[in-house]
């Protein structure tokens, strides 16, 4: 009698992380590489089919359910009302999978073929970035990012990505993220957060944008969002720059929040240079200088 062979079951690969992004190659890449070059008022693209939209829901799913709950950083300023997240590893595995493909080689060769700009890299530490919310009457005036990594100190910021995790966002919630002249006389483009887009925008001293209006969405709905920012690390190091705020035409007295609240932003870059600790860190020791708007 042959003995029977044992059952052999094949173990499932791995899932790739890249299968989430629907990377542009070819005649679109390279489309879209005029479009980010020729965009005003500075570089900017908006991709609806970047990312997978059922990876955008499961993420959006498990990272949302609890905005403002005790794992939130709550930024509150008279120039800004909002809330992030930035320990990775309280992430799901669908995010941190997510944040993967964005910080792999071949997005990285992605945005080098889009900008022009060799050697950028993720910040793997999430700092000002990680995962946004933005509740009800929230808000983030317009401003200019801080363009110098405060811990990796030869690390110059040069590209921003916003992926907006907000599912049935509407028009009437608001929240269009503005981009303004350099000059912050106007506003030249709107962009709406609909759910599943990504915007990639050029990271400058004349990159000015913002959403500075108080959001009209019904609670507990909030304005969601994953920010990953890219830098390229220089020979040498950059001088600090920690960000800039901007009132808007016709803000009146309010210049003078925004004036008290660019003091503020210096020292908070200044703490978190000097003493090396994190964008939570530091939010907890400004804590008593918040001012309301």
């Amino acid at each position: 009698m042959t003995p029977s062979l044992p059952s052999v079951r094949e173990t499932p690969a791995p899932p790739n992380p890249l299968d989430s992004l629907r990377i542009p190659a070819g005649d679109r890449l390279v489309a879209l590489r005029s479009n980010f070059a020729g965009a005003q008022p500075f570089p900017h693209v908006v991709l609806d089919d970047l990312v997978d939209i059922e990876v955008a829901r499961r993420v959006a799913r498990r990272e949302f359910v609890d905005v403002g709950g005790p794992t939130w950083t709550y930024h509150r300023y008279y120039s800004q009302k909002t809330f992030s997240r930035t320990a990775l590893t309280s992430f799901a595995p669908e995010t941190r999978e997510l944040i993967g493909a964005f910080a792999s080689a071949p997005f990285a060769d992605f945005l080098a073929s889009l900008t022009g700009i060799d050697g950028l890299r993720c910040d793997d530490d999430l700092e000002d970035g990680g995962l946004q919310a933005t509740a009800a009457g929230g808000y983030l005036n317009v401003h200019i990012d801080p363009l110098v990594h405060p811990r990796k100190r030869r690390w110059r910021r040069r590209v921003n990505l916003l992926l907006y995790l907000s599912e049935e966002w509407t028009d009437d919630d608001g929240g269009d993220l503005e981009l303004w002249d350099p000059g912050v006389t106007h506003c030249r483009v709107r962009i709406a957060p609909r759910f599943g887009r990504v915007v990639l925008l050029a990271a400058g001293p004349d990159t000015p944008h913002g959403f500075p209006d108080r959001l009209d969405c019904s609670p507990p709905r909030s304005r969601n969002c994953l920010a990953l920012y890219f830098y390229v690390e220089e020979k040498a190091a950059p001088r600090p720059h920690f960000g800039r705020l901007y009132a808007r035409p016709g803000d009146g007295v309010g210049r003078l929040g925004v004036a008290l609240d660019n003091v503020l932003l210096h020292l908070y870059g200044r703490l978190g240079q000097t003493l090396g600790i994190d964008d939570r860190m530091v939010n907890r020791v400004m804590r008593p200088l918040r001012r309301r708007r």
